[in-house]
This record gives structure tokens, sequence and C-alpha cells, in this order.
């Protein structure tokens, strides 16, 4: 009896299994659940929204997914953020102002980063094995000046989660920024490329739409 009870138990162990890393093999892109979502900025997430792998002998080393945080990325998160927390529009403006001084000043990205493994990578300082480079639009090589590891409770990593299928309790979410030179229109023909590498392999991921990174404010958009 104790045998039969174990045999039927058996494809119930098998059902909810026992690994601790999520299952990457479906598709990586936006998710595709709708509830509480705009289209507005799903559209735009889609448009702006880069990934890449790095394997070793058949395993996954890394995987990375990005989103450059243009105007329109900034402003539509803050829209959200005004509809979901009932801002008033002074607030809102004074957000806003804020967003146009760091896109002024910084090329900003939100890397979503997973090992492959309940593992968190090492990334995000000087001496880490994960290393991040910006090549611009005049094919240098930017280093960054700033990298920050989203909470999972912060509101950016909330909307994130949201929209981005890959943003879920095995990955990391980091702000990465590099100085932008104040630049207000491209210099070069070069496509913007983030680059991810490590001695265990690197990932190229490539923006080759240049305005999205030389953005001027349209005055009649508001906020």
């Amino acid at each position: 009896m104790f045998r039969l009870r174990l045999f039927w138990l058996l494809p119930l162990f098998w059902v909810l299994g026992c690994s601790t890393a999520r299952d990457r093999e479906g598709a990586q892109d936006l998710t595709d659940s709708w509830s509480a979502k705009r289209e507005v900025t799903l559209e735009h997430l889609m448009q702006s929204y880069k990934t890449g792998s790095i394997y070793l002998d058949y395993g996954t080393v890394l995987l990375v997914d990005a989103v450059y945080c243009d105007l329109t990325y900034r402003k539509l998160y803050l829209e959200e953020l005004g509809e979901a927390y009932l801002h008033s529009s002074a607030h809102q403006l004074e957000q806003w102002k804020q967003e146009k001084v760091e896109y002024k000043n910084y090329y900003e990205f939100l890397l979503v980063l997973y090992s492959g493994s309940a593992k968190t990578p090492e990334f995000g300082r000087a001496g880490s094995s994960w290393q991040v480079l910006l090549r611009d639009d005049e094919g240098d090589l930017l280093k960054p000046v700033g990298t920050k590891m989203l909470s999972h409770k912060e509101r950016e990593y909330l909307f994130l989660k949201k929209y981005l299928k890959p943003v879920d309790r095995w990955a990391e979410v980091y702000r990465v920024r590099f100085a932008k030179l104040n630049r207000p229109a491209p210099k070069g023909d070069h496509p913007f490329e983030l680059l991810l590498t490590g001695i265990e392999g690197k990932t190229l991921l490539r923006w080759n739409d240049r305005t999205l990174f030389y953005q001027q404010e349209d005055p009649r958009s508001g906020l």
C-alpha cells in the first residue's frame, strides 16, 4: 500500500519541481499580460527594449535585458506615478524638471541581469567580474559614472516588473549612468551600444535609433 501511494505522489513532485531557478526557455520579450498596463507605455518599451545573452559550454552564464531612459520613458513613468499616487500638478512638474536635468547630463539605462541561478551576478562595482561599457555615436567607449541596484520594493522596480517579463524574483535590476558631456545633438553616425563583458564572455546590445539619445522636449506635449 505504501509503495502504491508513493507511486501516485511522484507525478505531484514532478509538477511542483524543486528548482530554485526560473525557466528561461520561453519567450523573454515583454510580458503578455495586459492587466493594469497602459498601451502607450508598452508600445514605447517595445521600441527601446534590448536583450542579450551569454552562454558557456551550453550553460547559461548571464542574461541581460535593457531599457534606455529617454525623455519618453521618463515622462511615461512619472505619469503612471502621478495616476497611482494622486500627485498634484505642481509635484509632477517639479519631478519632470529634475528628469530633464538628468537626461541632459547622463545616458541612463535600466539593466535586468540574471545569472542562470538564484545567485546574484557579480556586477556594479569597480572590481566586479562583470563590467559594462557604452560605445557612443562617435565610437568612444565610456565607463559608467554611477551604478545603483534597485530594491524589489522601489517604485521603479515595480513599474518595470509590470511591463517586463524578465523582471522577477531571480533577476536584479540596476540603473546605470554614463556622462553625456552635455551634447545637444548627435556628433557621429555610430549606433549606441552597451557592452557587458567578463572573463566568461560578452554580449552587445545595440540601439540604431540615435534620436532616443538626443531628444528635445516638445513644449506642446506638457506632462
